[in-house]
């Protein structure tokens, strides 16, 4: 993304200098400081700074509390993130999961933790322990121990299992993210099976924000809770949430079966944009009890999708299979958690090597075809999967024309 040049710079840029500061720094590295062009060279950086702050890639501060750390290596395409989906097994039964995860499955081989470890410990940022519910693979404490001085561990849960690890454990995670499925005990039962969860829930909400690490509830909407939004975030507020966020469903896994009956998980964009106004209303009222997270409707897709000509290149326009990747307990590789395996397999994780020297995978048209095919035998098709999904397959259906 950057010439060497523009990499020098960026690399300057760790919070623990001015533009004054890194000015003399780059004028001494490059020998400029008799040169006659001087006063171009120092305004080709400023130029060059301004455009990265404008992105966002930069941010100026007046007081940075600790050095910026860089990840990545110079030459090569590490993402900025992996997540790592440990196990398949669930102990709950929520009926939109993704995973159409169960009880009985499979978990991770140690193999591929230790891969992680070798191959991008320190060199990516973030790092996601994911299931089915990750909580239920034993090891997990292990790999936490393990894998928390070289990532930022991140770990969405149903909070059923947490409240039972040691405080030691938790300390080390950077992020829990706590999935919300009813406002009420006897709401939690009818949707997920469990008739304690919401306890459990709200225990292990008290722990994490007694391990002061960072949190959040999330809740898919559907149509049965979609206008009872305020519901939910006073449920929230009880169990001891600090923030909580509406997510869209994605029709895929066992949702894809509730399509074929009721249509719970089909929201339309109506109802969306609905959603949406009203959880910015709620966001005010509610400001001093509880942060509510407001998301853009359909709107995954970057204001600058990262494409040449009218070819998206190695990747989904979302930056998935470039920026991020999903490597699943089968050991199989993906370009994001919710695409399914069966459609999107990228080859073993081994193949992330690959990928990360450059030699990319390119036939995410075929892919996208596959799926269209597929969901047309639930009378739906790409464009209820996600925006960038939906992009890709329009400019293919484009090309053929």
């Amino acid at each position: 993304m950057y010439d060497s040049a523009q990499t020098d710079i960026l690399s300057l840029c760790d919070g623990t200098k001015t533009v004054k500061q890194l000015l003399a720094i780059l004028i001494s590295q490059y020998n400029a400081e008799n040169d006659s062009r001087i006063e171009n060279f120092k305004e080709a950086i400023l130029g060059f700074l301004e455009h990265q702050i404008k992105t966002h890639v930069l941010v100026v501060n007046e007081y940075i509390k600790k050095c910026t750390n860089i990840f990545g290596v110079r030459g090569k395409f590490y993402p900025s993130g992996l997540s790592v989906e440990i196990t398949s097994r669930c102990n709950f039964l929520c009926p939109h999961c993704y995973k159409n995860a169960f009880s009985k499955g499979c978990d991770i081989d140690d193999n591929v933790i230790h891969y992680i470890k070798d191959e991008f410990g320190g060199k990516v940022k973030q790092l996601q322990l994911t299931g089915g519910e990750p909580f239920l693979n034993k090891k997990i404490v292990n790999y936490i121990m393990e894998l928390s001085d070289l990532f930022e561990i991140r770990v969405p849960t149903n909070g059923s299992l947490l409240y039972l690890y040691d405080d030691e454990i938790i300390k080390k995670l950077n992020h829990v993210q706590f999935s919300l499925y009813g406002s009420s005990p006897d709401e939690y039962k009818k949707f997920t099976g469990s008739g304690d969860a919401y306890y459990a829930v709200m225990k292990s909400i008290e722990k994490v924000n007694k391990c002061g690490v960072d949190n959040i509830m999330s809740l898919v909407l559907n149509r049965e809770n979609i206008n009872r939004m305020e519901d939910y975030i006073k449920a929230a507020i009880n169990m001891g949430a600090k923030r909580i966020k509406f997510g869209v469903p994605t029709i895929a896994g066992r949702a894809c079966d509730n399509l074929a009956q009721d249509k719970l998980f089909l929201l339309t964009d109506e109802e969306l944009r609905t959603a949406y106004r009203n959880s910015r209303e709620l966001k005010r009222k509610y400001y001093e009890k509880i942060s509510v997270g407001i998301w853009s409707h359909r709107s995954q897709e970057p204001k600058k999708p990262l494409f040449r000509g009218e070819k998206y290149d190695n990747m989904l326009p979302c930056g998935a299979g470039y920026m991020s990747y999903v490597i699943s307990q089968n050991g199989r590789l993906r370009p994001c958690e919710l695409l399914s395996e069966d459609f999107f397999d990228l080859g073993t994780y081994e193949k992330l090597s690959e990928y990360i020297d450059g030699n990319f995978f390119t036939q995410y048209d075929d892919m996208i075809d596959k799926l269209q095919s597929h969901m047309c035998k639930y009378g739906v098709g790409v464009d209820c999967i996600c925006t960038p999904v939906k992009t890709l397959y329009q400019k293919r259906c484009e090309s053929k024309l």
